[in-house]
């Protein structure tokens, strides 16, 4: 079976780190969670605007002939992440690497850069 992007990008150490703000951050608010944790992110606004762009106007809402997963002119032949595998995984593909590239520009306007990022993010959480 083909592994994850995340099990092939990823080394243990970041696995673990991933695990240990997810147990954190879905704590209920008296159990000491906080899922707005990411708001303590420099440029916050930039990565959700990012998202917002990639995620709603070029894939969810767009038309399949622009590469997203929505038929403008017949909604019940949108596509379908079963039946259009193939089409459906690429232009997924494509989300995650525009996304992935406005992140790494966004990273790299950052005084400290993408590994700057980590570190803020991370000390907010009290992870060492």
């Amino acid at each position: 079976a083909e592994k994850p992007k995340v099990a092939i990008d990823w080394n243990d150490i970041m696995a673990e780190d991933l695990r240990q703000v997810l147990m954190h951050e879905f704590k209920s608010d008296d159990m000491g969670g906080n899922p707005s944790q990411d708001l303590m992110l420099r440029a916050v606004d930039e990565y959700i605007y990012a998202l917002d762009i990639e995620m709603h106007q070029k894939l969810i809402f767009a038309d399949v002939s622009d590469g997203g997963l929505y038929n403008e002119n017949d909604p019940s032949k949108s596509l379908d992440a079963v039946k259009d595998k193939r089409v459906y995984d690429a232009n997924y593909q494509r989300f995650i690497s525009d996304l992935e590239a406005r992140f790494d520009d966004i990273n790299g306007r950052q005084d400290g850069g993408a590994l700057r990022q980590l570190i803020l993010w991370r000390e907010s959480l009290d992870l060492q």
